[in-house]
């Protein structure tokens, strides 16, 4: 009766474990399947892709075709499709009646999608589902075809011949566990039926008259036992637990680390996102989010031509597809309007692969390049503004020069002429050349700003009597505004009378004759306001915000008759900087500008020592 209870018990445990594992290897069958198809699709639409569009089109389809019979099984070629860049059909290697089962969206996508694609379809006449795998055949970055690929798995049986000679594997493996496992307890339990039966023997049988003299000295032996193999289990649930905390503390770490993997991405200026192997984003960063405007579980999981669905960007990630990427980094600039208007980008990919060269995902990087080409832009325009400065008036000492030196010129006051011109020249020329050097050392930080206590009466004085002799021959008047009490300031008093200077001069030069030009100190708080204000010819509001930009002039006739470089509202504006103030501009056209020069105010204590 035992026995059968034992037999119904092993039959129905067979049973159950049989079905288990059948169940569980058909799931891993068609899991495992379903990889292969898939990468047996992208490998085999790549390779097919790359054909030129002659190949499907003359008599070259030989090879293809051999191509198509080397990489795709017979039981799993559904049907093979070749488009143009009209979407006609080239080559159509499809039953009639399947033709009509395929969905229209599958197609459209299919043939308009600039990129790799892989669609899920169900056909009334298969009875496994049909993945198609699509990809465009590029020549010179412009698509010029499209290749189409219908692949189906193989069909898994419960019942094949296979599984039958696993299952009767499985139940002589059973059979004979079961028979190992039966005698292996009864032997392992020996031991403890020899304590038992000692134990029973020494506790109901007494051995001598004296039984509590007798009986410990033959238990003793028998708690030693137990009491080491006790201590054995203890150990070893110590060395368990242990080895728990060990694991539990390097998960920890791991965790850690992926973290600060992720913070270090995060807070890279650059957008980087990781795609696996079928071009799905398993990693992006914040800079990217930033850029894209969404979250990062909006995106991750998500195939890459998806997400991004700019032409430009479209374009540059097709053409850097290829079974040689991963050799290189591609690079390419390009906008993206709908993101990011005005903005300049260098965006790079490159192939990720493992230590046996396995292409495993991609990286694609966005680098904002936007301030990087506009400084470029602006040292190319200062190269060129320099040029010309410089050319202008060498050019005119080599006329009068060459002049002089051929005997053009015999009339003495004619001579004296040539020689003022080519000397005014040479001051020029100087001039542009010492004001080019104090702008390169103010933005490199080398120029040395010797600052001291000085009164600014001196300054209103010894600006005004640089001026007065340019502005009488236009007969332009000053207007003196100084304050009651000068007030004293911190500065290199060279340095700030050079850039009060500019600022005067500017206004006695671009103001016409019978003009006026005043000029006021005056101190409010702690701060020392210098003004400036001409009845001039004004400066338009699209030259305002560049009017202290290096070698910048209007274009307006009545500023370009001037003769001037551009470069002394540029040292004015450096110079006040450098000593910690501001300067503004306010003007209109026809009624003038008013510049105004704010410094920090230095308080004169005289204190008794």
């Amino acid at each position: 009766m035992r026995s059968s209870r034992i037999a119904i018990t092993l039959a129905m445990l067979f049973l159950l474990v049989s079905m288990t594992l059948t169940f569980h290897q058909i799931r891993q069958e068609k899991r495992h399947g379903h990889q292969n198809l898939v990468s047996q699709g992208n490998y085999l639409i790549s390779l097919l892709a790359l054909y030129p569009m002659e190949d499907y089109q003359s008599k070259k389809r030989d090879f293809f075709l051999r191509t198509l019979a080397q990489y795709a099984p017979y039981d799993n070629l559904v049907y093979f499709l070749v488009h143009d860049q009209d979407n006609k059909p080239l080559v159509s290697m499809i039953p009639g009646n399947l033709a009509a089962q395929i969905p229209q969206e599958v197609s459209t996508r299919s043939v308009y999608t600039m990129g790799m694609t892989m669609q899920a379809i169900d056909l009334e006449a298969s009875t496994s589902r049909v993945w198609e795998f699509s990809r465009p055949i590029m020549d010179g970055g412009t698509r010029v075809g499209t290749v189409r690929l219908g692949l189906k798995g193989a069909e898994v049986r419960i019942f094949s011949l296979t599984r039958l000679s696993q299952l009767g594997l499985i139940a002589l493996f059973m059979m004979a566990a079961a028979s190992l496992s039966y005698f292996g307890v009864a032997l392992s339990l020996n031991p403890l039926k020899h304590l038992q039966k000692t134990f029973v023997n020494t506790c109901l049988e007494p051995s001598t008259k004296d039984l509590s003299a007798g009986t410990p000295r033959r238990v003793e032996p028998m708690l030693t036992d137990m009491h080491k193999a006790l201590g054995q289990i203890k150990g070893r649930l110590s060395q368990l637990e242990n080895d728990k905390l060990f694991l539990a503390a390097r998960l920890d770490v791991s965790t850690y680390e992926k973290q600060q993997v992720e913070r270090i991405f995060d807070a890279i200026n650059f957008g980087i996102i990781v795609t696996d192997v079928q071009d799905n984003i398993c990693m992006i960063n914040r800079f990217m989010l930033y850029l894209l405007k969404t979250d990062r579980t909006d995106v991750i999981d998500r195939p890459m031509d998806q997400t991004f669905t700019q032409p430009p960007l479209v374009k540059f990630l097709t053409r850097t597809e290829g079974l040689d990427s991963s050799r290189t980094v591609r690079q390419g600039e390009m906008s993206l309007d709908d993101l990011a208007p005005d903005e300049l980008f260098q965006v790079s990919a490159l192939y990720l692969v493992d230590d046996d060269g396995t292409p495993t995902g991609r990286m694609v990087t966005f680098k904002n390049i936007t301030g990087q080409r506009l400084a470029e832009n602006a040292k190319q325009e200062f190269v060129a503004h320099v040029a010309h400065e410089l050319l202008t008036p060498l050019t005119n000492i080599k006329s009068y020069s060459e002049m002089l030196m051929d005997g053009e010129v015999s009339d003495t006051e004619m001579q004296k002429e040539f020689c003022n011109t080519i000397n005014e020249q040479t001051d020029r020329l100087t001039d542009l050349v010492r004001n080019l050097l104090n702008i390169s050392k103010m933005e490199m930080g080398s120029l040395t700003v010797a600052k001291d206590m000085m009164r600014s009466d001196w300054l209103f004085d010894g600006c005004l009597q640089a001026v007065e002799g340019q502005a009488a021959e236009k007969n332009i008047r000053i207007i003196r505004q100084p304050p009651d009490n000068f007030p004293y300031l911190n500065a290199d008093k060279e340095m700030i009378k050079a850039a009060v200077i500019n600022i005067i001069g500017n206004a006695v030069k671009y103001t016409p004759q019978g003009g006026s030009v005043t000029f006021g100190i005056g101190e409010q708080g702690e701060r020392v306001y210098i003004d400036v204000t001409d009845t001039g010819y004004g400066i338009s509001e699209e030259d305002l915000s560049r009017v202290f930009d290096k070698f910048y002039r209007s274009q307006d006739a009545n500023i370009t008759n001037q003769a001037g470089s551009g470069l002394g509202l540029a040292i004015a504006a450096e110079i006040v900087r450098l000593h910690d103030g501001d300067i503004k501009v306010q003007s209109q056209i026809g009624k003038g500008s008013h510049f105004s020069i704010v410094l920090p105010k230095e308080t004169y204590r005289l204190e008794r020592t």
